[in-house]
């Protein structure tokens, strides 16, 4: 009865009942790559048309939580003035309950300081694709 209430409510979300892929799937790992690549270059517009209408947000130095796709991608483009990245790599890739995810580590220079950080991507089908739902880089 539970499983029948939490997918009735994933519907109602908007969110696919069937079970999710692996994360190397492609259509995961083209998202992935995106991330990958816009953290790299500093540029949100690489991946943020992968955002969901909501997307869980945490980053060093700024208060963290749900915000609109639109928020994320200039709470983002404000975290990148302040910081040029050096090295960024996902390596860890996984699946928890259907929520595809990757982590990795990221180096960037900071006001002429290294700071090394912590990325986690976790993923969530939407309405027939899968979409960010949650962006850590801690």
């Amino acid at each position: 009865m539970l499983l029948v209430l939490g997918t009735a409510a994933g519907a109602a979300r908007g969110q696919d009942s069937t079970a999710a892929p692996s994360p190397m799937e492609p259509e995961c790992r083209r998202v992935f790559d995106d991330v990958e690549t816009g953290i790299r270059e500093g540029r949100p517009a690489a991946f943020s048309q992968h955002f969901g209408p909501q997307v869980q947000i945490h980053l060093r130095g700024f208060e963290g939580g749900y915000v609109s796709s639109a928020q994320a991608y200039y709470v983002l483009e404000n975290f990148f003035q302040g910081r040029r990245p050096v090295g960024v790599r996902l390596t860890t890739f996984g699946d928890t309950g259907g929520a595809p995810y990757g982590s990795g580590s990221a180096v960037f220079n900071a006001r002429g300081n290294r700071e090394s950080a912590q990325i986690y991507v976790s993923l969530t089908r939407l309405q027939g694709r899968w979409t960010v739902g949650q962006l850590n880089i801690r």
